[in-house]
């Protein structure tokens, strides 16, 4: 006796009528609502005969059917696979592309000097404008950025250093912001464009652009 093959779990057959060995709507006896197969639109290249042996009322399809039900779930699982490895190279690649400036010990500077950069950096940060920043000097190489919030006048002073192209800060009194799980700040200034990169410990990055306009205030440039 010829049949269609045997389904992968428990399905139904259809056989194609341009085979007239082939009996239309056989089903297996461990059938459920589930999913079915059908092999009527591919009859002529899909279809393979499978012997069949009836032993107590249930179908024993051949070895070759197993082959291929093995063959096909291979390929199933080999599809899902490419799909999931390609989708996250994108996503890191994606992360990575979003960060143009990379850690180096040489700082590109253009017009600016530390004290911009450090206006710059707290500005970018806490998101005020650069022009209620005051910037003095408080020790070698250190310095203190100080401004008056707009919104209740209250005084905020924090402390600066350049290093390289990164930017450490912290409040005066308090910590260096430099712990693993803290963000790094890195700079990079051509001609009177300067750019600050915050790389979040999230693996996020925020990007704050300004522009030293010829009086020599700094002032945000819109995104």
């Amino acid at each position: 006796m010829r049949a269609v093959p045997w389904g992968l779990g428990r399905c139904t057959g259809l056989a194609s009528a341009r085979h007239p060995h082939a009996k239309r709507g056989l089903r297996f006896p461990h059938q459920s609502s589930g999913l079915v197969l059908r092999y009527d639109a591919l009859a002529d290249s899909a279809l393979i005969y499978t012997d069949i042996y009836k032993k107590e009322g249930v179908l024993k399809p051949s070895t070759f059917a197993y082959i291929l039900v093995g063959f096909l779930v291979f390929s199933v699982w080999s599809h899902f696979s490419n799909n999931e490895g390609s989708s996250g190279q994108g996503e890191t690649q994606t992360q990575d592309d979003g960060r143009d400036i990379k850690r180096s010990e040489q700082a590109s500077m253009g017009t600016y000097s530390e004290r911009d950069v450090c206006k710059a950096a707290i500005s970018s940060m806490f998101f005020h404008s650069p022009s209620i920043m005051s910037v003095s000097k408080a020790g070698d190489e250190v310095y203190k950025v100080s401004y008056r919030r707009p919104s209740d006048n209250t005084l905020w002073e924090n402390k600066c250093q350049i290093d390289g192209n990164r930017v450490h800060w912290g409040v005066f009194d308090g910590r260096w912001r430099t712990h693993e799980m803290d963000g790094v700040i890195l700079f990079m200034a051509l001609g009177n464009d300067l750019t600050i990169q915050e790389n979040h410990n999230d693996g996020s990055t925020s990007v704050t652009r300004f522009t030293k306009q010829g009086d020599g205030s700094i002032v945000e440039v819109d995104a």
